[in-house]
């Protein structure tokens, strides 16, 4: 008790103590350094954690890149260039024509048959035609002469008894145009009567004197067309190996037969800037016109 009531607790400085108020002031001092201290520390420790961060933000750990995947283009397959195939020529075997075409240069005279039928030419048309002699003329002069002949394969005309076919080029230089359109008669009997009427007929682009000659043993028609100085005659017929038998002939082969050796008259030409070989007569000159 005696300590308490020594203490000042009035709260007046004991003036009396120098030591305590030198003791107070070095504790002051001493609080405010501490104090200083912790301050220094405390900055110094937000700047140390400043820094830290800073360096931190700084140093940025390296970014790794992803990954990325790599396509791989596919292969581009070898193009491998089409083997060229060789064209193969294969040998077409040329067909044939059907028909053969005849041409007789020095008289120009030509015309298509054919190809299976027999020509015969030079002096084969004087020989035999299958049993029928040689082919007459029928001219009302003398003169003719044979260029060629057209005989049909037997096979033309199958069971009946004709015994040849044919197609016979004649020509004759010395007969005047109005002779050409007349015919010698086939009988004697008929030669007294004059010679035999003819017709005008058209066969292909050429218009004939016609007339039929009736023998025994054969059939014949002859065509005259008078061209170039010269009288053609052109001789379709048919023949059979006995007397009298082309009255047997049926008419169907009859026509047929004829309408064959007919085509092969509409195929004639004549060819009008051949001269047979006849001497003409000198012609005037060509007398020039002035056009106004």
């Amino acid at each position: 008790m005696k300590d308490f009531t020594q203490l000042n607790l009035s709260g007046k400085p004991n003036e009396g103590s120098p030591r305590k108020e030198v003791h107070s002031k070095q504790n002051r001092k001493l609080y405010a350094g501490v104090a200083v201290v912790a301050v220094a520390s405390g900055l110094l420790l937000l700047a140390a954690n400043g820094c830290s961060e800073e360096k931190k933000a700084l140093i940025t750990p390296p970014i790794t890149p992803a990954p990325q995947s790599v396509v791989t283009p596919a292969p581009t397959p070898a193009v491998t260039p089409a083997p060229v195939e060789k064209k193969v020529h294969k040998k077409v075997a040329k067909k044939r024509p059907a028909t053969v075409t005849y041409a007789e240069p020095n008289y120009g005279v030509s015309f298509r048959y054919p190809r299976n039928y027999i020509l015969k030419a030079g002096d084969e048309p004087h020989l035999d035609l299958a049993g029928l002699g040689p082919v007459r003329m029928n001219f009302i002069q003398p003169g003719g002469a044979t260029l060629v002949a057209i005989e049909l394969p037997r096979d033309s005309y199958p069971g009946a008894e004709i015994s040849s076919a044919f197609f016979t080029v004649n020509v004759n230089s010395n007969l005047t145009p109005e002779e050409c359109s007349l015919f010698a008669s086939s009988e004697p009997s008929d030669l007294e009567d004059g010679p035999v009427p003819a017709a005008k007929v058209k066969v292909g682009n050429i218009e004939f004197d016609e007339v039929e000659d009736t023998l025994l043993k054969a059939d014949a028609k002859y065509y005259h067309v008078f061209q170039q100085g010269s009288c053609y005659e052109f001789g379709l017929g048919m023949g059979t190996a006995t007397d009298g038998s082309m009255e047997r002939v049926p008419a169907s082969t009859y026509n047929h037969v004829f309408d064959k050796l007919e085509k092969i008259l509409s195929t004639v030409k004549i060819d009008e800037g051949v001269v047979p070989q006849v001497a003409t007569k000198a012609q005037p000159d060509p007398v020039e016109t002035s056009k106004n």
